[in-house]
């Protein structure tokens, strides 16, 4: 006679794999979307799910940055992506331009958005974390200037991603420039109980 114990596991396979979808969905969008609409659901995300751990909903940095932010083209083909905002007061210095952490953190965010054409379930969808985000200043942006962010998907792997960004202005100035590398996270395998 064997004993054979329940796995608690299989028993909830469809729940946990329903779970899992929603949850990929809930960060990504549909893997059936566009390019384009993957990003903005993305972008919305961080926009309008503002809560804090402790209730508050005062904006993050990010949040108020990227609500300035809007999407004008996505390609799955070129595997790129361009934005455009006008620099509002908030993420500038004392001397009226952009400040280097608040172009870290729109390069930073945006890059990472394009990861949204090309995640899947069972690619991305455990999270991803910077490994490194090395960033060039070239040129100050000013408050109130209209600019572009071309964002680019260069490299995958199955464990590194590498993505390129750049500020520019409206006539193709390049005022900073990243490159980023982000580490894909895997889910943990189930554990067995014996």
């Amino acid at each position: 006679m064997t004993n054979r114990r329940a796995n608690p596991h299989a028993q909830n396979t469809g729940r946990s794999l329903d779970y899992a979808q929603s949850q990929f969905e809930n960060f990504w969008g549909s893997p059936q979307a566009e390019a384009e609409e993957r990003i903005r659901h993305v972008l919305r995300f961080f926009t309008e799910n503002s809560s804090n751990k402790d209730g508050s909903t005062e904006d993050r940095f990010e949040t108020a940055g990227l609500r300035l932010v809007t999407l004008k083209s996505a390609s799955l083909d070129t595997r790129s992506a361009t934005f455009s905002l006008t620099i509002p007061p908030q993420l500038c210095s004392k001397f009226r331009t952009l400040h280097g952490a608040a172009s870290a953190m729109l390069l930073d965010m945006l890059t990472s958005a394009c990861l949204s054409m090309i995640a899947k379930p069972g690619y991305l969808d455990a999270g991803h974390v910077t490994r490194s985000l090395i960033m060039t200043y070239l040129r100050p942006v000013q408050e109130g200037e209209k600019v572009e962010v071309e964002c680019r998907i260069v490299a995958t792997g199955k464990h590194i991603v590498n993505l390129s960004g750049e500020i520019k202005t409206l006539d193709g100035k390049i005022c900073v420039s990243c490159v980023h590398d982000k580490v894909i996270l895997e889910k943990a395998p189930p554990t067995s109980k014996l």
